[in-house]
């Protein structure tokens, strides 16, 4: 007697676009048992094996709608760091404005702030006693220069196999929109309801600054309540590899200002005696890094922590290849 696989699911699933890789969902999980996390009960609705629950049937015709909606957002110049396109990132708050609320979101606004481009804010709060997810993403994509290097249109979407090609295609509007129409899908086959509490929050100056959510988020709003946060603004590791992405390399940048003299000199009297400045610049980047690629600051492993073996057999598992990479 065969018996099949588990998966538990501890958060939601969100979908792509391609028809390929809704055949790999759909194929590969018809092969599992399916076991629901504690907080969802049946008044959510039935948690079965299969493609039953999951209703792909439905994905499916619902497929060409939901390209045709990312299209059309696809379509609107949302470049938030030029001030000519400043009523097209407008334009695209009020289209996230509206699948928020077609998707069943309620207190669905724009969240305004003198001089800076919209938050658009909605939410779902009828699951008492569950977590709350914060859904994140931004509307808003960055500059298409140099035209010359794109292969079609930056603002004209075009499929290419089982591609689709635009600014904003994955950075950010096509996960922004998954993750509206992965809460609508759940939401329409549980009757109108949802297994926990969500809010969305979309900014339109991720690619300029986002002034305006960092003081958003300063402020402590009631709304920014919440269990746990998911980000959509990341990547799959691999096509038809789902992923959930905890977290990225950071960056530390500043500012250094070296003086070795008081007044200019001129290089023909004091050139190889006095102190030169690009010389003691480069002699502090390069004391920062070794050629083996350590880091040589001290302390700075001081708190790393080294992998597991869990961890790196794991890792092994991922179709990478350092050389390529």
């Amino acid at each position: 007697m065969s018996v099949k696989p588990t998966i538990k699911l501890h958060a939601w699933s969100l979908f792509g676009w391609t028809r390929k890789s809704l055949g790999f969902l759909r194929r590969d999980l018809t092969n599992y048992t399916i076991v629901a996390p504690p907080w969802l009960d049946a008044s959510h609705g039935t948690l079965t094996s299969g493609t039953e629950y999951l209703g792909y049937k439905a994905l499916e015709s619902d497929e060409q709608l939901a390209l045709e909606e990312l299209q059309q957002f696809l379509r609107i110049p949302s470049v938030s760091a030029l001030p000519e396109h400043a009523p097209d990132v407008r334009l695209a708050a009020e289209f996230v404005h509206e699948r928020l609320s077609a998707a069943g979101l309620e207190h669905v606004k724009l969240i305004e702030s003198p001089g800076r481009h919209p938050l658009v804010y909605g939410d779902w709060l009828h699951a008492p006693g569950k977590p709350t997810v914060l859904f994140y993403g931004h509307y808003d994509v960055q500059p298409v220069d140099p035209l010359n290097e794109w292969l079609s249109p930056p603002f004209e979407p075009a499929i290419r196999g089982d591609n689709i090609y635009a600014r904003g295609a994955t950075d950010d509007k096509g996960q922004t929109l998954i993750q509206i129409k992965a809460v609508q899908r759940v939401m329409r086959q549980c009757g109108g309801r949802l297994p926990v509490n969500v809010r969305f929050l979309i900014e339109g100056e991720e690619e300029s600054g986002g002034e305006h959510i960092e003081a958003f988020v300063a402020s402590g709003d009631a709304r920014l309540q919440a269990d746990l946060a998911v980000i959509c603004d990341t990547e799959m590791f691999a096509p038809e590899l789902p992923t959930l992405c905890v977290g990225l390399r950071g960056i530390v940048y500043g500012e250094i200002h070296i003086e070795t003299a008081a007044t200019d000199l001129h290089s023909g009297v004091y050139g190889g005696i006095a102190p030169n400045a690009i010389q003691a610049a480069a002699e502090l980047i390069v004391a920062l890094k070794g050629r083996d690629g350590r880091i040589l600051v001290p302390g700075v492993y001081d708190r790393v922590t080294v992998p597991t073996e869990k961890e790196l057999a794991a890792w092994a598992r991922l179709p990478f290849n350092e050389d390529e990479y």
